[in-house]
């Protein structure tokens, strides 16, 4: 049995109002902090599990604790493969800390495969040095490398992305969350891309991990797939 500690789960920026009331619900609990053991068959990314791990950020958020056991799975799985790699790479880590690596994981579990993965990417930056990127990636197969010079490297790196993609691609949202304390803290970025041809539409990308940057590009990688997804699945018009 594996069990996620589920204190100081981060928010997330678009819920539907059912989870808005079910926030204002809990949130306006009077009395003390309760513990709540929340029991699921698996953590493989199912409709159960995914639930789950929303009713806990929901708890943790009215300042309660919740605690996930189930059988291990592909997410706890995943969970584990990263908190190795960052203990193998001088990370401490901590429930918020673990709770973020596993809402992070829960966020992208139902995604299916994508149709844009990261090959390599380098930022360069400095003192009287214009901060650039080079991004390489592969979409639908097809790999292509673009670079882009922008106002800093983070910029300068979902510039490069955007641009690998489609020119049309806009940067609507762009946010940046301590998720741990401490020099080595934990940081967890959200973006939001958004493309108006042939039809507006946006979505949303979120990352959990130690480096700003590379943070940063796992996010709007995720926001570019599930954008091209969506896009993907719009009605297209006779003859079009």
């Amino acid at each position: 049995m594996s069990s996620l500690p589920a204190a100081g789960m981060p928010a997330v920026d678009q819920r539907p109002a059912a989870r808005t009331a079910a926030d204002s619900a809990l949130g306006a609990r009077a009395g003390p902090p309760i513990t709540v053991l929340i029991v699921v068959p698996s953590l493989d990314g199912g409709a159960a599990d995914a639930g789950a791990v929303e009713l806990a950020r929901v708890l943790c958020a009215a300042g309660n604790r919740a605690i996930v056991a189930s059988r291990a799975g592909r997410r706890v799985a995943d969970v584990t493969a990263r908190v190795k790699r960052l203990a193998g790479e001088g990370q401490q880590g901590d429930d918020a800390g673990l709770v973020a690596l596993a809402y992070d994981a829960e966020g992208r579990s139902g995604d299916g495969a994508w149709s844009v993965s990261l090959e390599e990417f380098t930022a360069v930056t400095g003192f009287h040095f214009t901060p650039m990127a080079t991004i390489s990636l592969l979409v639908n197969g097809e790999k292509r490398r673009t670079s882009a010079t922008r106002v800093g490297p983070i910029d300068a790196a979902l510039k490069a992305i955007r641009t690998a993609v489609s020119q049309s691609i806009r940067l609507d949202e762009f946010r940046l969350d301590a998720v741990t304390g401490g020099a080595d803290s934990l940081c967890q970025v959200t973006v939001r891309l958004s493309d108006p041809v042939p039809v507006p539409v946006s979505a949303l990308g979120r990352a959990v991990g130690p480096d700003i940057v590379t943070t940063s590009v796992d996010a709007a990688i995720e926001a570019l797939n599930r954008l091209l997804r969506a896009q993907a699945q719009m009605p297209r018009k006779p003859g079009a």
